[in-house]
């Protein structure tokens, strides 16, 4: 989407511009364009994206760039860097274009904006599934089966991220998983500080690649690019020029073999899974067996939106033993997504149906409590208490 979009060339930007700034100092004029063209077309997409994070994290490697461009005695390009920056502003407050007059009001409104509040409230959420799986986390991908019993939103719609990185971090790994993110960061600067040195890279394109991580960190704080296999394979790309070569020791044979053998399997696995459907997806599930849904539960057992749909499976069948089976599966379905008004709208006409009136009452009433305008059409036999 556009906000991914515009992550990847805010990344990209800064090493385009080093290289035009040493192509330029070194009098280098066809290099120096080759390298400005792609530059600024980069900076005119990723203003005209209407990308609100995109815009900041733009902004953010521009900054860095520009003041890191000055202490490596750069500063006539720090100074035009900054003077970019201003223009990068410019551009997206005067184009004339009523989109992005519209994304920058949002930004002097931006606590009533839907995006805002949307990404403030998954963020506190997701801090209440925390406290509850401090240490180990819920484990990498399951955020998307965690989330619906712990928001306070009366909001159905399927989240798979928080929107920030960090707020991920924290949920899917606890405290275990930040403290070997940390591990693993610590172990990247170290290497970097000793590769540097030896390493035949410009001091211009060491500033650059820095930018990019705070391009990348500024990214990470609002959005989930770096879920995204494309925009994590050009950002430790990136960062790997940062690091010098391993020699590479003489490989036996048989280790030769077994590095095809080992990448053959790992090709056809992916083509594999490329086949597959997500098991956790609301769209496949929509559309389900119960056989197949029933494999979903069994992989995520947490999973409302799979217990809905088998329930909706079963009540279909409309003979008794179905209905019951689909009472019990809305039921779990609404235990693992409390706010879900929907669902508690589905299992009070179900419960109707069946004659429960006290069980179809309490539903209907979790749905006015949720949702006070939504009107739940029981039979006439069941009050509904106002």
């Amino acid at each position: 989407n556009r906000n991914h979009f515009a992550a990847l060339l805010a990344a990209l930007l800064p090493p385009a511009i080093a290289l035009t700034v040493e192509n330029t100092y070194g009098k280098r004029p066809f290099s120096a364009v080759l390298s400005a063209v792609p530059a600024f077309v980069m900076a005119a997409a990723v203003a005209v994206s209407g990308s609100r994070g995109g815009w900041v994290a733009c902004l953010a490697g521009m900054v860095f760039l520009a003041f890191g461009l000055i202490t490596v005695r750069r500063a006539i390009a720090g100074i035009a860097m900054i003077f970019l920056a201003c223009a990068f502003v410019g551009t997206i407050l005067s184009a004339p274009s009523h989109y992005l007059h519209d994304r920058v009001a949002d930004l002097r409104r931006m606590e009533k904006s839907d995006s805002y509040i949307t990404r403030t409230t998954a963020w506190r959420d997701s801090l209440r599934i925390w406290k509850a799986y401090p240490f180990l986390g819920v484990g990498a991908n399951g955020f998307r089966a965690t989330y619906p019993q712990f928001r306070t939103t009366s909001e159905s719609s399927f989240m798979t991220h928080p929107e920030n990185e960090y707020v991920q971090l924290l949920v899917d790994g606890g405290l275990a998983g930040v403290m070997i993110a940390l591990m693993l960061a610590a172990a990247f600067a170290y290497l970097a500080k000793r590769s540097l040195p030896s390493a035949a890279i410009q001091p211009t394109l060491v500033v650059a690649l820095c930018a990019t991580m705070a391009s990348v960190l500024a990214t990470a704080a609002i959005d989930f690019a770096m879920h995204i296999p494309l925009y994590a394979v050009v950002v430790v790309t990136l960062l790997g020029l940062l690091l010098s070569p391993v020699p590479e020791p003489a490989m036996p044979r048989f280790a030769f073999g077994a590095s095809v053998l080992i990448l053959a399997a790992a090709v056809a696995a992916g083509i594999w899974s490329a086949g597959r459907v997500r098991r956790d997806d609301p769209v496949w599930m929509s559309k389900a067996g119960p056989d197949e849904l029933a494999s979903a539960l069994a992989w995520s057992p947490t999973s409302s939106y799979a217990w809905y749909y088998l329930g909706r499976k079963a009540w279909g069948r409309l003979d008794a033993d179905g209905t019951a089976f689909g009472e019990k599966c809305l039921s779990r379905a609404v235990a693992y997504d409390p706010n879900n008004y929907r669902i508690w709208r589905e299992l009070a006409l179900l419960r109707a149906g069946m004659g429960d009136s006290k069980g179809a009452e309490a539903a209907a009433r979790r749905v006015r409590d949720l949702r006070a305008w939504v009107h739940v059409a029981l039979p006439a036999g069941i009050e509904q208490e106002q």
